[in-house]
């Protein structure tokens, strides 16, 4: 059986879906979460494809278009932003089993109780979030392979088809456009042309 794991946005410093996302309503805030404005969103799906943890997920908001918008967990950005308080989850929780603070503080913290699993008989004990992604900024401590939990070993490959979508296929495919609409233009000028020398003639 798998193990139960808490699937939430793990707010990537090589955020894949922000950086593929071509609205600008993925993207990474300057205290290290990943912000989402969902009136930007366009239903694309890119941040769905590219995402590594399978988190954004498109929703239907238009019952008549099936027109859909993506969501996913937002760290509680208004009241971050606002400093009234941190992520509700974190808040709520009973057991302490979800906290927030500053990423150093927190690591710090992470790698004494891995150090404590280790030594009570948990050799498989580990920090997962470190270095994946860039370092996430919402780490956690597995008993186990992140395989075993349904999470990627190794999430950066995400990020990097990403920056090859916006930085050279997105780029190319609005060139593509721009050439065909050109075309397009020209070509219904030159018949404009031909009918108004015909009717000379």
């Amino acid at each position: 059986d798998q193990p139960y794991f808490n699937f939430q946005c793990m707010h990537c410093t090589d955020a894949a879906c922000a950086m593929g996302c071509p609205s600008g309503a993925l993207a990474i805030d300057e205290s290290g979460f990943v912000g989402f404005d969902q009136s930007r969103c366009i239903g694309c799906g890119y941040c769905t494809e590219f995402c590594p943890f399978g988190i954004p997920q498109l929703g239907q908001v238009n019952v008549l278009t099936g027109k859909g918008k993506a969501a996913k967990c937002t760290f509680c950005q208004d009241k971050v932003r606002g400093g009234t308080g941190g992520p509700s989850c974190a808040e709520a929780c009973p057991t302490g089993a979800l906290k927030w603070g500053e990423r150093g503080a927190l690591l710090a913290e992470a790698k004494t109780r891995v150090g404590e699993l280790k030594t009570g008989g948990l050799s498989s004990a580990m920090l997962y979030g470190e270095h994946e992604a860039g370092g996430l900024h919402r780490m956690s401590i597995l008993l186990d392979e992140p395989s075993a939990y349904g999470l990627p070993s190794d999430p950066g490959g995400s990020f990097t088809l990403a920056r090859l979508y916006r930085k050279l296929i997105q780029p190319a495919g609005l060139a593509l456009f721009g050439i065909a609409v050109a075309g397009a233009a020209g070509a219904f000028a030159l018949a404009r042309r031909n009918i108004h020398m015909e009717e000379i003639e």
